[in-house]
């Protein structure tokens, strides 16, 4: 049974649409590897069409009542995404108290977090966030929450430099749309003003007198995706559409309106992704001769995104302590420190250490600051094992792409040949099950012959080997 996940985003002319299409976003790379829910308070029908498209969905009341009700849904057994800034930090606690996996998807970082994971793809400083010293900070453009047809590649072919996108959000309460096509509508550059708008747009009317402009309305994510490929240019507030326009190659005219759209613009701005500028109420021209002489720098890590994704989540749930068949596993980053001293001895034991591919001696400074620096990978984990509270063994994966890993495992110094190897091997596989591994890989030094049998005993099949290594893989599902 997969894993559930449970996202929770609304959407309305006072709070726009950011915060549903980027959870959206996310569901959509997540639905193939997990049972995915998404919550909302009642959904326009364009939101629905576009949740159907991606998974089930709940519909909750637009009270106060909302808050309760939904914790209601949850037993404490799946993963719960937030996107708004109305989830206090007492209601995150709420959540935790469940026994839930919390992720807190947030622009800003006005309160303290005690999500498992908080997302920001605006801003790369962690030490302005307050959180909890378990909590896994995902910042910057590489945690970028694109929808599907924006992480496809870019075709610069498709482009006309004398065309352009104006787009500010389903509801434009200040009617800034207008205001931009008659800040540039008259320029001898452009030929063509795609204006992109929402069901709440109260201004359309007034549009008509503009005869550049082509007016989209509502777009699917593959509609407005099909738009931003065909326009050079894009006059965009600093917000999740900036970076959507971003991923397929415009060049990005942006300001902001509000006050969740600053930092962000500072930061696009800073990295010369956008032309700046600054507070959009207050912008009354535009040198287009400068804009079209501006260097702008292009994104190039948002291409695997979705395979981050998705390593990023069944990675949450590997680190959360889980027993199987009986026996403890524990994030290394989870284990106090007499017991990080255990681990750390046995490791450093020669019956153990002459088979690591890394063959020197951890200090206990080494070993503390990879143990830190754990809590923050997306693709890997370290567990110490337990049985009765007694220290059998440590394993460790790695996720090599989102379905197969790589496995590491030491048994006890003490515990050599008394078949504690084979009952982790099997608790181990059972673990991955869960989150749909289907290969694990590993590496063994040439001349450990003990290790080769265990492995050939647990069901891998030798694939290849190389001077120093002998290479294995099994299929579990």
């Amino acid at each position: 049974m997969r894993k559930r996940i449970f996202f929770r985003a609304d959407a309305g002319p006072n709070i726009g649409y950011g915060h549903f299409i980027r959870t959206l976003a996310l569901a959509d790379m997540l639905k193939d590897d997990f049972d995915c829910t998404f919550f909302t308070q009642v959904p326009s029908q364009y939101q629905i069409n576009e949740i159907s498209k991606v998974c089930k969905f709940e519909i909750l009341p637009n009270d106060e009542t909302h808050f309760e009700l939904f914790l209601n849904y949850l037993s404490g057994d799946e993963i719960v995404v937030l996107d708004n800034y109305y989830f206090s930090s007492e209601y995150q606690t709420k959540i935790k108290e469940k026994g839930s996996i919390l992720i807190c998807i947030d622009d800003m970082h006005n309160k303290h977090y005690v999500a498992d994971i908080v997302i920001n793809h605006g801003l790369t400083d962690k030490k302005i966030f307050d959180i909890e010293n378990y909590t896994q900070l995902c910042l910057g453009m590489e945690w970028a929450l694109l929808r599907k047809p924006f992480l496809e590649s870019i075709d610069y072919n498709k482009k006309d430099n004398r065309h352009w996108l104006i787009a500010f959000g389903g509801s434009d309460t200040y009617n800034l749309t207008e205001k931009f096509i008659s800040i540039i509508h008259n320029n001898i550059n452009i030929d063509k003003i795609y204006v992109v708008i929402g069901d709440a747009y109260e201004h359309i009317d007034s549009l008509r007198k503009f005869d550049k402009i082509e007016i989209k309305k509502n777009l699917s994510a593959e509609e407005i995706s099909i738009v931003m490929s065909n326009c050079e240019y894009a006059i965009l507030p600093s917000s999740g559409i900036c970076i959507e326009a971003l991923s397929k190659g415009c060049k990005i005219l942006s300001g902001y309106y509000v006050d969740n759209q600053v930092e962000l613009n500072h930061e696009l701005s800073k990295n010369n992704y956008i032309y700046q500028l600054g507070d959009l109420n207050l912008c009354n021209n535009i040198d287009i001769s400068k804009v079209l002489n501006y260097k702008f720098n292009n994104i190039d890590c948002i291409y695997n995104i979705r395979n981050r994704y998705i390593m990023l989540f069944k990675n949450i749930v590997l680190k959360q302590t889980t027993r199987v068949n009986n026996i403890d596993f524990i994030s290394y980053h989870n284990i106090n420190k007499d017991k990080q001293y255990e681990i750390l001895n046995n490791r450093n034991s020669k019956e153990i250490t002459q088979w690591m591919e890394n063959q020197d001696v951890i200090t206990p400074g080494s070993h503390f600051n990879f143990v830190r620096n754990l809590k923050d990978s997306y693709n890997k984990v370290y567990w110490g094992i337990y049985s009765n509270n007694i220290f059998i063994g440590s394993a460790n994966i790695y996720f090599e792409t989102t379905d197969i890993v790589e496995r590491g495992i030491f048994v006890a110094k003490d515990l050599n040949g008394k078949g504690y190897g084979s009952k982790i091997e099997k608790a181990t596989e059972l673990l991955l099950t869960k989150i749909n591994i289907k290969t694990i890989t590993a590496k063994v030094i040439k001349n450990n012959i003990s290790s080769i049998i265990f492995h050939k005993k647990n069901g891998y099949i030798e694939t290849n080997s190389n001077e120093k290594y002998i290479f294995f893989e099994k299929h579990i599902s």
